[in-house]
């Protein structure tokens, strides 16, 4: 909650109301979030090859600090599951080209 810059990555469970109070910073997800997203804070933002580079330099680092063995899958089979991750931004962030993108992916759901 009341994020304001950063980035965080969640590989698993969470729980109602991702995203409320995030006025900054990025999130990224590796389960889709269905309706679990807070939808007057934060929309799904289309993720650039600077985005999956970023990612996948975090995740690594985290294999490398803690071995984690669902980091380390993702990572070492990622051109399949970098697919699955999704970028989310406060929606005070999201270009125009950005919401229209968002606004596709929200309908076929």
């Amino acid at each position: 909650e009341y994020m304001t810059n950063g980035t965080v990555v969640i590989m698993g469970e969470t729980s109602d109301n991702i995203g409320a109070g995030m006025t900054g910073g990025v999130l990224y997800m590796y389960q889709d979030p269905g309706s679990k997203i807070n939808g007057e804070y934060i929309g799904e933002a289309v993720m650039s090859s600077l985005d999956f580079d970023k990612l996948k330099e975090i995740l690594t680092d985290y294999v490398t600090e803690t071995g984690s063995n669902k980091a380390s899958f993702v990572v070492s089979d990622w051109e399949n599951t970098k697919q699955q991750f999704k970028k989310f931004i406060p929606l005070s962030m999201i270009t125009i080209g950005e919401a229209s993108a968002t606004e596709s992916n929200m309908s076929g759901k």
